[in-house]
């Protein structure tokens, strides 16, 4: 939903539209970060909390990590959406009413790009003065108090009035990305290494003789149903076992009556 607010000028303010090419432009650049924003919660809460860290046996870490990332990300959201909504800072019409009621009284400097303190600056665009620090924006097509610069992943000009929000847009938004690198990093490890460095898994076969396949880099989504360190042929035997297993991956390399550990898998 988009608020709006007509100028005398005819001008709209808060968030901004246009019919340039530009402003749509810069629509689209913002339906891309949108975009950017869902895929990373769907990664981090579907795919990681979802899939990998209980296949890597890490159930008690889903909870904590959920409510840790998504607080910080829902924020981000939150900030993200009061920059695009909010007025970015609209010359008032308390300034139009100054500005009619002291007439030729108000000493007006030229226009240049560079600090003015103190200097109230003629818009050509807008044909009225304005404020020190007031600066047009060609793509919004009107001027904003304090203007820092058109956003085009907001969609909208960040000045007065939510300048705040930008800034804790990009805080919240770096310190969510902070949060999911650093929570998945043991994981990202361990694939990287598997992409060099890939080890072998077996999966159970049932039929009328019941044996085992080897995979290379198998990797399985079902739940930890046991976990122990043993030899190759202990495992065999403790799949065989049990119920509900339907083969197991392990860690290192099981030769020569050698005892790894172990991660039997009910998938």
């Amino acid at each position: 939903i988009e608020r709006e607010r007509e100028s005398p000028q005819g001008a709209v303010a808060g968030p901004m539209k246009s019919s340039s090419a530009l402003f749509r432009a810069s629509q689209a650049t913002m339906s891309v970060s949108i975009s950017v924003f869902l895929y990373e919660g769907f990664a981090y809460n579907i795919i990681f909390l979802g899939r990998i860290l209980p296949a890597v046996g890490k159930q008690a870490l889903i909870v904590p990590f959920a409510i840790l990332f998504n607080l910080v990300w829902g924020m981000a959201l939150w900030s993200y959406a009061r920059a695009h909504l909010a007025d970015p800072g609209y010359v008032p019409d308390q300034w139009r009413d100054f500005v009619r009621n002291i007439g030729d009284s108000l000493p007006i400097a030229p226009a240049r790009p560079e600090w003015q303190p103190g200097k109230a600056t003629y818009c050509k665009k807008c044909d009225i003065p304005r404020p020190e620090r007031a600066h047009h924006c060609l793509l919004c097509e009107v001027c904003v108090l304090r203007m820092d610069h058109h956003c085009p992943w907001i969609n909208n000009c960040v000045g007065f009035r939510n300048h705040k929000f930008f800034l804790l847009l990009g805080i919240y938004a770096c310190l969510a990305s902070f949060i999911a690198l650093a929570t998945s990093l043991p994981e990202l490890v361990h694939c990287a290494g598997a992409l060099t460095r890939i080890e072998d898994g077996l999966v159970f076969e049932t039929g009328t003789g019941a044996n085992f396949k080897a995979y290379e880099g198998f990797i399985s989504s079902g739940e930890n149903i046991l976990e122990q360190s043993m030899t190759l042929e202990e495992a065999k035997e403790r799949c065989g076992e049990l119920p509900t297993c339907k083969g197991f991956t392990f860690q290192g390399k099981p030769k020569d009556g050698r005892k790894v550990h172990m991660y039997f898998k009910d998938k």
